[in-house]
């Protein structure tokens, strides 16, 4: 409750609409039972309690009114749209909200029927005129797509006479397939109907050429012996059980014993493995290396790909050394790529399509465990060892012996300086240059020219023999102790709120009043390290603060890039980088 006034009373008054406020309270005032449900539950939560205090009956009013109250203001808000196109992408996973009779079904079809507007349904998946009977009920093509013909042409007649000129042109296909004379039959008559509401657009057809600059790689998919000794025991798996033919799964995914969770051949072995046949007892027990086992991963064991196209994947990617890589190398760097990435220029993600749930299921695994297994090659580090020796890193501590706050050199990292993120830009400098990517030594240089002319606007370091290493989280605040980012660090809903719950005790919020008593000039700092410049210059070009805040200053449409909304979300984005 008290969080909550808190942010309500924060909340600025510039993010209200203010004519959607007031339409939102009138329409709250004018429905009577909503009203009256609204002043119970205030007196009900009149006086703070302990959330284990609440008694169940006033808890259910609570989330009842606040369903009710939430489905008010998104009436309010439809109302206040003016829509002249509404457009559905991939509009299969909204298929409840054509004909549905729920709320949000009420609220979408309150959107379609606006007057004037138009409704564009848009798929890169066509519907199939036939269902496999390996697919589920919910994935039965022909009734969907007679669901969508109802909404387009919302004309039941027209559906009824599509319908008919199905039948018909089934009819001839047929006719055909049985060795008669293949005349068009109704085929021109249903394209016309069709098209009165769909159409099916190709980019390569406005290209000169129609190949529209993409090639394409047929790859061949060799079979082994042991593809083909998988086949035979999830085959025989599914007779003993009397589950449905399972070729199809085993095209797709390998282990499909381990990975067919939720299908019908797992479902009835699970049921008999207390009281197994004597066929299936044996069947499992022959079938050595086709199941996976614990301790496969846990002596992290070579594993068989088991399948051909997952033998291609594992060709595509982890075997050209994808599994070295954070993220895909860059299509256009501007430095020339080093380390992990130097070669990698022709690499490319892949995407996989798939109806089945279990593919998903065995590429991530399957692949992820061979690039782990890749990674730790050379230790003796076992599988569960690995993870239970993963320790926190980049913490915001404190020092046991001293009460030193040691994470202050974490703060410089996620820092998004302002001062760095503009004055110096690696894209604009590789640019200036025209000649391609530059030279990581080449651009390091001129980025040193740069921030060793920022150092020299810094306050004179105090005497001594001693450099004093707080100049490297000291000086990107100092830099900037001027231009918003201080007032930023200093506002509870600033740098504060902008970091994960789990960050937002108070040694974090140490570290930043440490900042901030830094950059107001209260603490006195001893002589500059020699390599302070090289240090800028890494947060400057590496830093990940830095370079979320300079990436999004680049589309802020023309925001300065002291605005505290960038730097809150350049700070959430550079915090991300401390879990990866």
């Amino acid at each position: 409750k008290d969080n909550w006034r808190a942010k309500a009373k924060n909340l600025p008054a510039e993010d209200l609409d203010t004519d959607l406020s007031k339409a939102f309270r009138r329409a709250v005032l004018e429905d009577a039972e909503l009203y009256a449900a609204l002043k119970e539950g205030c007196e009900r939560f009149a006086r703070y309690r302990d959330y284990s205090r609440i008694p169940w009956e006033d808890s259910e009013l609570r989330y009842d009114l606040i369903g009710k109250l939430r489905s008010k203001l998104a009436s309010v808000c439809l109302s206040a749209l003016k829509p002249g196109l509404v457009i559905l992408d991939e509009f299969q996973r909204f298929k409840h909200l054509l004909d549905g009779d729920d709320e949000a079904s009420m609220l979408a079809t309150a959107l379609f029927e606006h007057p004037d507007v138009r409704v564009l349904l848009l798929s890169a998946t066509p519907y199939k005129m036939f269902t496999l009977d390996q697919e589920n009920d919910e994935d039965d093509h022909y009734p969907d797509f007679i669901r969508t013909l109802n909404f387009l042409f919302n004309d039941s007649g027209k559906v009824d006479e599509v319908k008919s000129l199905l039948s018909e042109h089934r009819t001839t296909l047929h006719a055909c397939a049985k060795g008669s004379v293949c005349h068009p039959g109704k085929k021109a008559e249903l394209e016309r109907a069709l098209l009165n509401v769909m159409c099916r657009t190709e980019r390569v057809a406005t290209t000169r050429d129609h190949n529209s600059m993409l090639t394409e790689i047929e790859r061949t998919a060799p079979l082994t012996p042991a593809d083909l000794q998988h086949a035979a025991t999830v085959d025989a798996v599914a007779i003993c059980v009397k589950a449905g033919e399972p070729i199809e799964y085993w095209k797709s995914a390998p282990y499909l014993i381990n990975f067919l969770k939720h299908y019908e051949l797992r479902h009835k072995l699970d049921a008999q493995l207390n009281a197994p046949s004597d066929a299936l007892r044996g069947t499992l027990s022959s079938a050595n290396g086709q199941l996976l086992t614990k301790g496969k991963f846990e002596g992290y064991q070579a594993l068989d790909p088991a399948n051909p196209r997952m033998r291609v994947l594992f060709e595509d990617t982890i075997d050209k050394g994808m599994w070295q890589l954070l993220w895909m190398p860059p299509s256009m760097p501007y430095i020339e790529p080093g380390g992990a990435y130097q070669d990698k220029d022709g690499l490319t993600k892949a995407l996989v399509f798939s109806s089945w749930s279990a593919v998903p299921d065995a590429i991530a695994s399957i692949c992820s465990y061979e690039a782990e297994r890749k990674m730790i090659a050379g230790t003796s580090v076992s599988h569960s060892e690995l993870y239970d020796k993963i320790k926190p890193l980049l913490r915001f501590a404190v020092a046991s012996n001293d009460n030193r706050l040691t994470g202050m050199p974490v703060i410089a990292w996620l820092l998004p300086s302002p001062t760095l993120a503009t004055k110096i830009d690696p894209l604009e400098i590789a640019l200036g240059r025209g000649s391609g990517p530059l030279d990581v030594q080449e651009l390091r240089d001129e980025v040193k020219a740069i921030c060793r002319s920022l150092v020299e606007t810094l306050p004179d370091a105090g005497e001594g023999t001693r450099a004093d290493e707080r100049w490297y989280w000291a000086a990107p605040i100092l830099l900037d102790s001027h231009n918003g980012l201080l007032d930023w660090c200093k506002s509870h809903s600033g740098w504060r709120s902008a970091t994960p719950d789990h960050e937002s005790g108070t040694r974090f919020k140490d570290h930043i009043d440490l900042l901030v008593s830094m950059a107001e000039g209260n603490i006195p700092l001893g002589p500059q390290p020699d390599d302070l410049v090289d240090v800028l210059c890494d947060l400057a070009l590496a830093g990940p603060g830095v370079c979320a805040l300079r990436a999004l200053h680049r589309i802020g449409a023309g925001l300065d890039a002291a605005d505290p909304n960038l730097l809150s979300a350049a700070a959430r984005i550079a915090s991300g980088f401390r879990s990866l």
